[in-house]
């Protein structure tokens, strides 16, 4: 029955059926005044499937909320449309827009003033408002028929839809800890006998080290769903299986080898007449060299005399001789031939060969004046065989099969949990949905559910996310009604290390989806930046961004953008863009000039209060000593989730007290508790309760400590007996108030929640005078909420109120210092790169783009996805062992690594590329380029480090350096990247020291007034070397137990310089720290005179660290292979049989040369008159630690094949001492 509707002032008789014909953009008009207007006003046609490219503040989420109006004025149902993001917070926003987008469509039409956006909007609200009228939905008063979701909840959907196809039965919960459950998985994989020899293998390519291996199988069990339906399929059970697996992946070896071949020669074939010439010296140079280089020319040699030319299809040893003798290590050409090479200086003959060279080799290098046939000439030698070694296959098969085991550990874990990931849920909707071929009835009955869907950020799904929305339009063909509409920005495709796939997008772009034909559309206004922005964006990166679409390599070329008609009128002459570049500048330089920059802009008066400014940092670590700097300089500033606090020394405390009076037999954390200022035992104290004749004692450290008289417990005579002429005064005093607080606690364990009880147990044993500062506090509070939750979970889940110590751990990962709530501190905001995609700021500042980011572990598998002539196919290859006797490098692994870094450096000019849009008016960039002799001298170009994002920039701004080094003087060493930084909170501190908390009667008693301004005060500024104490009054076994104490902190800092390297401070910045060491020494046990004592030889042996250029040298942590305070086992043959032996190592690392150096450190203090008597001194030293170092020589010996260098440093005499081994002697 046909009903009479009066709709935009038209009278029209339309039955139910027909209401999707109403045309919701007759009323629309497209923007002429937009460049792209045409093309947003064609993507809201609701009858039509498109793929829009919508770059940086080009209105995205606008264009989206106006589809969904007009899909809404067509459907029979809401939830016949459906759009899928990312994140919560984007479908949250999606939906308020719409929601508010309807609102505003109840209201009278907007005034002519309004824009062309707001009319459009408001008619494609009023089509949208009639059909819900008409068909009942009640949208406004209903929300949750609005289908917007995130892709993991739609994956949860289907499967909550198809619970046994999908095979994972009614949905678990999902882990809200993770990493326990893969660790889990990979320990039992490790020990399931079914792949013992597998784990054997992974072991020996791991040198035996377990944690490593368990880290290997963790992470790929992360990331299963990139290879899981790849790798599976080549670990064979049988000889036939394996022989069959190995000729297919040869295969795209060779085929992948000949695509680089292909590649390599367009930029060799300009020069390859004359590299053929070069053949001809071979034979003249074979005569005059020795091997390995003589077995190279007699290859040249032998391919010269067969008359053959070089051409694409030569064989790679032929390459690989050409290259080793005609290019240097660095892969340029080489200017000059010595006897090395085969020519021998002389007259005659011998001068005539080489000059001949010499003009070949010139000639080569003027014809390639761009060095692009030399890097594809390098590249071309390091090109892998077409088939695998023997022992690479094995650990291939056995590493495969290792993988496929773990998977299967992994269900079970999850299923013994109760619990899954997103990996997990995601196979299982794919599952449930069935194959292209033959789809079940879930993919069926979605194909008539889903009539219109919208992917938003589509450039950021991964391969799996891929494959499920094909699957969701298979059955979709041209002109069923159905409409696909995907936006994004292949431009900001920044998220690799969560496997998005930039080539999704561009392969939509050309390709489709199953059968949908996607018309591109290209926007190009941009809404956010002002023209200057915008114009300096277009011109830098239109160099930065490759210049063709590369799928496989996931190259994005750029798209211009341009600034709105609002941008345009408004535009000042005003710089928009500022480059603050400088050489070899130290860390706290370039924070002093980002805060000067802040404070510049804050002060502006053109600088509204509304206004922000975001601090975008590649890494958190960036972004720390600005933090700090901020701190310091009274800005309040917010960051999100940027201070981890697993680190700080008060949430170890607390997490020490949780562990053990949890787990009275958590022997680690007793020992941590006790060492903990809460307690405060020494070393010595620690050693006579828990050990003895050098081993550990029977029971637990609880069981030891009962022993100790209190007025809870009745005193051990025998115990107590045993071990009181060990203790110290102190420790026995220390004991005689704490175990009093510890006894009664455990006796009202259970009466309380657990973290109540906890928190408690931290009062009573004074826990927040050990403390700071008040940001300290803040911390700790943090921590006990957190416990409240676990605890509160662990409830739930199990029934009981047992704490899993795993799962604190792991949620200690994830703990971070709350940001400032102030309303001043909204003004500046401190956050990653990455998190700031989809903000923007009136001002960015982008600091130390010179740096590097880390350098991550190589997988268990690499693998390598590629087109080959007829298919995709696919090349892996296991994992290299480390420190391999013939130290060589795997061919195929380094070509996949290259193809991956390849991949990365295109990212990384796509995340420079998101930082510089955030920008609205001004952007402010920051980078500094480390200056070598060998560049001041001209031997070497300026550059900047490989794989910043400096680097992306350089081509644009090599220029600008090079002129800051007309007349640069290289500056005196002073710590540069090494001034101090501190980790800090994120609430306002009161800066008060520990002392200055405390109650005057408290610090009265604990430290005399005088006694303790001494110790926080700062030193006087020149050297202290002498000590001010009368040594008359000290007994041996004082001041041996104050020594011990000095080297404990001492160590103790040296450690954190070596692992942080941009704490460290400058010699000038040292004196302001001195109230720090003065604590730590306390927090030691140091008090009184003792305290004074040990902090001047705390400051002299760090002075001279600072001071001393091999020190520094030492503790840098670019180091490969560095680790500090190092621990090492071995078994050591004793009288009473074999003992495991526990050694550690100050500070070890490999050099630039490949030799393993071992530095031990000695805190040594003493009083010598002469030079004659320190070298005398140092001499007994060396005689007493030579045997030390020397067992941690052959210690790293078993693990490695490599030179070795001993140090003993003596930081209060500051002498670095080399020690030869007694044979070398």
């Amino acid at each position: 029955m046909a009903e009479s509707l009066e709709f935009r002032g038209f009278a029209m008789n339309l039955t139910p059926s027909q209401y999707q014909m109403i045309d919701p953009l007759q009323q629309c008009q497209p923007d002429r005044d937009l460049a792209d207007g045409p093309a947003r006003f064609q993507a809201i046609s609701p009858a039509d499937s498109f793929i829009v490219q919508a770059p940086a503040g080009s209105g995205k989420t606008a264009l989206l909320t106006q589809r969904f109006l007009a899909l809404l004025s067509q459907v029979e149902q809401p939830e016949q449309v459906v759009a899928m993001t990312f994140t919560k917070k984007a479908a949250a926003e999606m939906r308020n827009r719409i929601l508010q987008a309807l609102q505003f469509g109840l209201q009278s039409p907007p005034s002519a003033a309004a824009s062309l956006f707001e009319r459009n909007s408001w008619q494609l609200a009023q089509a949208a408002l009639h059909n819900n009228q008409q068909r009942g939905w009640q949208l406004l008063d209903n929300p949750n028929r609005l289908r917007i979701r995130t892709l993991d909840s739609m994956n949860g959907y289907l499967v909550q839809q198809m619970p046994l196809l999908s095979r994972l039965g009614a949905q678990p919960q999902l882990a809200s800890m993770q990493d326990r459950l893969y660790i889990q998985a990979a320990r039992s994989a490790l020990q399931d006998t079914e792949t013992a020899e597998a784990s054997t293998e992974l072991l020996r390519l791991v040198n035996g080290k377990l944690r490593r291996a368990e880290a290997l199988l963790v992470s790929m069990l992360k990331k299963r769903d990139q290879w899981m339906s790849s790798l599976l399929g080549y670990g064979a059970d049988t000889l036939e299986e394996s022989a069959m697996a190995r000729e297919v992946l040869e295969a795209a070896v060779a085929d992948l080898v000949a695509q680089e071949q292909q590649a390599a020669w367009k930029h060799i074939s300009p020069i390859a007449d004359r590299l053929s010439k070069m053949c001809a010296f071979s034979e003249f140079a074979e005569a005059n060299v020795e091997e390995p280089l003589k077995s190279n020319l007699q290859q040249l040699i032998a391919f010269d005399q067969s008359g053959q030319s070089l051409c694409v299809d030569t064989d790679l040893a032929v390459w690989r001789a050409l290259t080793d003798w005609l290019q240097t290590k660095q892969g340029t050409w080489l200017k000059t031939a010595n006897k090395n090479k085969g020519f021998p200086p002389g007259k005659g003959d011998n001068k005539a060969q080489k000059d001949a060279f010499l003009a070949e080799l010139e000639a080569i290098r003027t014809a390639d004046f761009q060095d692009k046939a030399a890097t594809a000439f390098a590249q071309l030698s390091q090109l892998p065989d077409a088939t695998y070694s023997d022992a690479d296959w094995h650990s291939l098969q056995q590493l495969i099969r290792l993988l496929n085991r773990s998977v299967g550990h992994l269900k079970v874990c999850f299923q013994q949990a109760g619990e899954t990931d997103f990996i997990e849920v995601a196979q299982a909707a794919a599952l449930a949905l069935g194959e292209d071929s033959a789809p079940t009835d879930l993919a069926q009955q979605l194909d008539y559910q889903i009539r219109h869907l919208l992917i938003d950020e589509f450039q950021d799904t991964s391969v799996a996310q891929f494959r499920l929305i094909e699957k969701l339009v298979t059955a979709w063909t041209p002109g069923d009604g159905h409409t696909l509409f995907i936006v994004g920005d292949p431009m900001q495709s920044i998220y690799r290390f969560r496997e998005a796939e930039v080539g999704n997008f561009l392969q939509a772009w050309e390709d489709g989806i199953a059968q949908v034909d996607l018309i591109p559309l290209q926007l190009s206004v941009n809404f956010r930046s002002s023209a200057g922005v915008v114009d300096w964006v277009n011109q830098t990166f239109q160099s930065v961004f490759p210049s063709d679409n590369q799928l496989e390599l996931g190259a994005v070329c750029y798209s211009s953008a341009e600034a709105s008609p609002s941008a345009i009128k408004s535009h000042s002459t005003n710089q928009a863009v500022f480059n603050h570049w400088q050489l070899e500048a130290s860390q706290s330089e370039e924070v002093n000039d980002v805060l000067s920059v802040i404070q510049s802009r804050l002060a502006d008066s053109d600088f509204l209060a509304t206004e922000s400014i975001g601090v975008l940092g590649r890494s958190r670590s960036h972004l720390m000593p600005i933090a700090f700097g901020l701190k310091q300089a009274g800005i309040a500033f917010k960051a999100v989730e940027l201070e981890g606090l697993k680190d700080r020394q008060e949430i170890q405390d607390c997490q020490a007290l949780t562990r053990a009076l949890i787990h009275l037999g958590d022997r680690p954390a007793w020992i941590a508790l006790l060492r903990s200022p809460l307690i405060g035992l020494s070393l010595a104290d620690l050693n006579t309760l828990l050990t003895e004749d050098g081993r550990p004692k029977v029971g637990t450290a609880w069981q030891q400590l009962m022993a100790f008289p209190t007025d809870e417990t009745d005193q051990n005579d025998q115990a107590w007996a045993d071990f009181k002429p060990g203790l110290s005064e102190a420790g026995q005093m220390r004991l005689a108030e704490t175990l009093p607080v510890l006894q009664q606690a455990l006796q009202s364990r259970g009466s309380l929640e657990v973290s109540v009880w906890l928190r408690q147990i931290w009062l009573a044993l004074d826990g927040p005078q050990t403390v700071l500062d008040d940001n300290a506090l803040q911390n700790v509070e943090a921590y006990w909420q957190m416990l409240t939750g676990l605890a509160a979970r662990s409830s739930s889940s199990s029934g009981g109120t047992s704490l899993s110590i795993a799962v604190l751990e792991e949620t200690l990962e994830q703990l971070f210092a709350q940001p400032d709530a102030s309303p001043d501190a909204k003004r500046v905001e401190l956050m990653t790169m990455h998190k700031s995609k989809g903000l923007e700021f009136d001002t960015v500042i982008l600091p130390s783009l010179g740096r590097k980011p880390r350098v991550n572990e190589p997988p268990l598998v690499s693998w390598l996805s590629f087109r080959g002539e007829q298919k995709e196919q696919l090349v892996i290859a296991p994992l290299v062992q480390k420190g391999k006797a013939n130290g060589q490098k795997s061919p195929l692994v380094e070509l996949i690594k290259r193809y991956d870094a390849q991949k990365q450096t295109y990212e990384d000019g796509r995340l420079l590329y998101v930082a510089c849009t955030r920008a609205k008016r001004q952007l402010h960039c920051f980078g500094s380029v480390a200056v070598s002799d060998k560049v001041l001298a001209g031997d070497v170009a300026l550059a900047a480090t490989n794989n910043s994002l400096l680097s992306c920039l350089w081509p644009l701004v090599a220029t600008s350096f090079e002129g800051l080094l007309q007349g640069y003087q290289p500056k005196e060493a002073e710590g540069g990247e090494n001034d101090f930084v501190a980790k800090v909170s994120r609430l306002p501190p009161t800066r008060k020291g520990f002392h200055q908390m405390q109650p005057e009667s408290f610090m009265s008693a604990l430290l005399p007034k005088k006694e303790a301004a001494q110790a926080v005060t700062q030193l006087p500024a020149e050297p202290l070397s002498k000590s001010a104490m009368d040594v008359s009054q000290q007994t041996p076994s004082q001041t041996a137990e104050m020594a011990k104490l000095v080297g404990v902190w001492v160590h103790q800092v040296l450690e954190q310089w070596s692992k942080n390297n941009p704490i460290i401070p400058s010699v000038e910045a040292l004196a302001s720290q001195s109230e720090r060491h003065a604590l730590g020494l306390m927090q030691l046990g140091l008090r009184g005179q003792w305290l004074t004592e040990g902090m001047r030889r705390v400051m002299v042996s760090l002075q001279n660290s600072l001071q001393n250029e091999l020190v520094l040298w030492a503790l840098r942590s670019d180091h490969a292979e560095a680790a500090a305070e190092l621990p090492l086992s071995s078994l050591e043959l004793l009288p009473l049989g074999q003992v495991q032996q526990n050694h550690i190592v100050d500070r070890t690392f490999v050099d630039e040369e490949g030799t393993r150096w071992i530095v031990d450190y000695k805190t040594s203090y003493v009083e010598l008159n002469d030079a004659k008597e320190v070298d005398a001194f140092i001499e007994g030293q060396v005689s007493i630690y030579r045997p030390q170092l020397q067992r941690y020589g052959q210690l790293f010996s078993v693990l490695e094949n490599r030179p070795q260098k001993w140090v003993l440093y003596f930081s209060h005499l500051d002498r670095w001492v080399e020690v030869a081994d007694q044979l070398s002697d």
